[in-house]
């Protein structure tokens, strides 16, 4: 096994050739077949199908939830994966041949979990449109830190007065004072007991990867399309006022940890 796994880890860092989700397909299947864990292959397999992707630069900044899109058509999957273990010569046609089925599989499946993925950051956006329409209903600035903390929350669901205060550089009073500023505006949750080194969830944007983690197709998925932007007479604010901070340039719901593995 130790030679098996040294020889597809030079495969996987070799200089890039070739089509890179071909490369993907078959790193992908020569760690299945190695097996090298008692527990944890899928996953493991499923992680190094990322990297393969990031270093690629067939994703650049987020993961794609491609676990997520595999999930649909589990059997489908293992079939695949069983059919491209053939015993013949490297440049037999065979071999060819045997990875046909898994790599179209993989193809529809990352095409999948991009439409999922411009999902979950349409949705992202929306969210953000919501919380800001209610932040500023409760007389929340936007120049103030708990509107610079909104900007977070999409990667940062759970946060405590600490978190905050290093998430948005400000002291920890300040941050203390934002995150109770979110909660009372029904942004922010507690979920911890007691008045010291409180928890606080943002519901909504958990709710959503629990929506995305569910073995459904991206179009089936409950989740919010972006709203029309209200007009300046509608929402009752000074039309001077900046609309909430983007997310940085790369940043996407996909780099978030909660689902992209969780299949």
């Amino acid at each position: 096994m130790p030679g098996l796994l040294k020889d597809l880890v030079a495969y996987v860092n070799q200089p890039d050739d070739g089509i890179a989700m071909v490369r993907a397909a078959v790193a992908h299947a020569q760690f299945e077949t190695i097996h090298p864990f008692p527990d944890g292959n899928g996953r493991t397999g499923r992680a190094l199908l990322q990297y393969m992707y990031l270093r690629s630069g067939l994703a650049t900044a987020a993961a794609l939830p491609v676990s997520a899109a595999l999930m649909l058509t589990r059997r489908e999957y293992l079939d695949a994966l069983d059919a491209t273990r053939v015993v013949c010569s490297p440049d037999h046609p065979s071999r060819s041949r045997a990875f046909s089925g898994w790599i179209e599989q993989l193809a529809a499946a990352s095409d999948h979990a991009c439409r999922l993925h411009d999902r979950l950051n349409t949705h992202v956006d929306a969210l953000q449109q919501l919380w800001a329409a209610t932040a500023r209903e409760h007389r929340t600035r936007t120049s103030s830190a708990a509107f610079r903390l909104l900007a977070k929350l999409p990667t940062n669901p759970v946060v405590t007065a600490r978190s905050a205060q290093r998430l948005i550089g400000s002291t920890e009073r300040t941050a203390r004072n934002a995150v109770s500023r979110l909660a009372e505006a029904g942004i922010l949750a507690q979920r911890s007991a007691g008045r010291r080194n409180r928890v606080f969830e943002c519901v909504t944007m958990l709710d959503a990867f629990t929506e995305a983690s569910r073995h459904q197709p991206a179009d089936n998925l409950t989740l919010l399309a972006a709203p029309a932007p209200r007009s300046t007479a509608d929402s009752g604010t000074d039309a001077s006022q900046p609309p909430l901070p983007k997310r940085p340039n790369g940043t996407s719901i996909g780099s978030v940890r909660s689902f992209v593995y969780r299949a």
